[in-house]
């Protein structure tokens, strides 16, 4: 009996720690402009994003916590009949973290290799906040008599917080950095 006592006392104290859904976290990250046009031979990326970090995101970052994101690129094709086609998924890491002798933010992209550096934090947020040109997919690649459309999504990736933070930040809504899926028609 007392098996069972602790068993429903454990799934209560689980039930009562998963949170509600309750719409979109007052601190998720927000994609309010995108466009793929076409440049050339190659179809570009645009898109205008905003970061809300939490305090306790800000206190992380100054206490020397890198904070991750990736921004996902899913190309599709509709299609009437069966579900759309998709001719890419990309993604884009990047970073930033706080360096507390230099006192600087510094945004870095891991898969490219460019980093640089700032006095301010919001001035890092800006650039992390515009993507320009970025090179996504051939023109010869898109048929077009056919619509396209673009999925965008930032996640942050709380997998790369060190190990104390993480239990938290799943169930912390002020860890909830993660933007939803938002979808742009292809330019032609």
């Amino acid at each position: 009996m007392r098996c069972c006592v602790n068993t429903k006392a454990g799934v209560l104290l689980l039930i009562s720690l998963t949170p509600l859904p309750s719409g979109a976290s007052p601190y998720a990250a927000e994609i309010s402009q995108a466009e793929l046009a076409l440049q050339g031979h190659s179809y570009l990326l645009s898109a205008q994003i905003h970061y809300r970090l939490s305090d306790r995101a800000i206190e992380a970052l100054k206490n020397g916590v890198p904070l991750y994101w990736t921004l996902h690129i899913n190309l599709k094709q509709r299609r009437p009949w069966l579900w759309d086609k998709s001719l890419l998924a990309q993604n884009q890491a990047f970073r930033i973290d706080y360096h507390a002798l230099l006192n600087q933010y510094r945004w870095a992209n891991p898969q490219t290799g460019l980093s640089q550096s700032f006095a301010t934090l919001s001035a890092a947020m800006e650039l992390m906040s515009t993507v320009r040109n970025l090179p996504v997919i051939d023109s010869n690649l898109i048929d077009a008599n056919l619509s396209h459309y673009v999925e965008l999504k930032i996640s942050f990736d709380d997998d790369r917080l060190p190990l104390p933070l993480r239990p938290i930040a799943a169930i912390d809504p002020h860890w909830d950095l993660s933007s939803t899926w938002t979808l742009w028609p292809l330019t032609k």
